[in-house]
């Protein structure tokens, strides 16, 4: 990857953990990553811990809770930015 200009900071990745439709689901929300200069273009999710962001795309997903423990949220923002979290779902 190309390394951001000076002039960009990284995007900041967050997600909440909140009760799915029913109760062997949760919902993984990125809404709190935010981009202090610009937008954050991608959501890459890594559900199954193996290190590659390659199990979902997007701001908002379901995982069934027994097949996951540990999650990662990478976000890249409009500059090639990007930033990663993992918390644990249970």
């Amino acid at each position: 990857p190309t390394p951001p200009t000076s002039s960009n900071q990284p995007p900041t990745a967050d997600f909440d953990i909140n009760a799915g439709k029913n109760k062997n689901f949760k919902e993984l929300d990125a809404s709190p990553s935010s981009d202090t200069y610009g937008s954050i273009v991608t959501y890459e999710w890594d559900t199954d811990n193996d290190g590659q962001y390659d199990d979902a795309t997007g701001q908002t997903i379901q995982v069934k809770t027994k097949d996951v423990d540990t999650v990662s949220l990478r976000v890249t923002d409009n500059d090639g930015a990007t930033d990663t979290i993992s918390k644990t779902v249970s």
